[in-house]
């Protein structure tokens, strides 16, 4: 440990000694009475710590304000710095839109929802727009993968009957077993 740190460390331990002693004096602490001699702030002690927790944002701000920088701050800077153990990453931030959840059903999901859709539609006289909403709170993806998720499993069942496949949907218990997050709304 250098004489900075050792230095640091004792700026910014906490008194603890009883209040009749003689550095107490108008409610400061030896620390705080030290603090005021030296040209640590508050701003640096955050800095310090967040340097320590592997953070430099704090101290590149005060740096840019062209803030006095405490020396030991500064040794221990440097010899971060001197050790490789640091390295300064730029975040590349996207423009426009947030992305969202992209997940896409694969031909599988896209079958089953599209034979539930279709029961509903047929046997609880349910409208599309409420089973998109239901399938869009229960899976979190937007209305646009819904809809190419059914279409897709409506195409995949039109193409087996065309090309003169056999082909038997699932019955609503296969369904209600494979989804059973989906099923408990009916």
């Amino acid at each position: 440990m250098s004489h900075a740190e050792v230095l640091l460390e004792y700026i910014t331990a906490p008194n603890t000694r009883n209040e009749s002693n003689s550095f107490y004096k108008n409610g400061q602490t030896l620390w705080r009475k030290l603090l005021e001699d030296t040209e640590w702030t508050h701003e640096w002690l955050d800095a310090n710590d967040a340097l320590s927790n592997g953070d430099a944002n704090l101290l590149l701000a005060l740096m840019l304000k062209n803030e006095k920088m405490p020396l030991a701050l500064r040794d221990k800077l440097i010899n971060i710095l001197e050790s490789g153990k640091f390295a300064f990453i730029l975040k590349q931030l996207s423009a426009g839109r947030p992305k969202g959840n992209t997940k896409e059903f694969g031909l599988e999901e896209s079958l089953d929802f599209f034979h539930v859709k279709e029961y509903l539609r047929a046997n609880k006289k349910i409208k599309l727009v409420e089973f998109e909403l239901i399938l869009n709170e229960q899976y979190d993806v937007s209305q646009t993968y819904i809809r190419k998720a059914l279409k897709t499993g409506k195409e995949i069942v039109a193409s087996l009957v065309n090309n003169g496949h056999e082909y038997s949907a699932p019955t609503w218990e296969e369904l209600s077993k494979k989804y059973p997050q989906l099923f408990e709304q009916f």
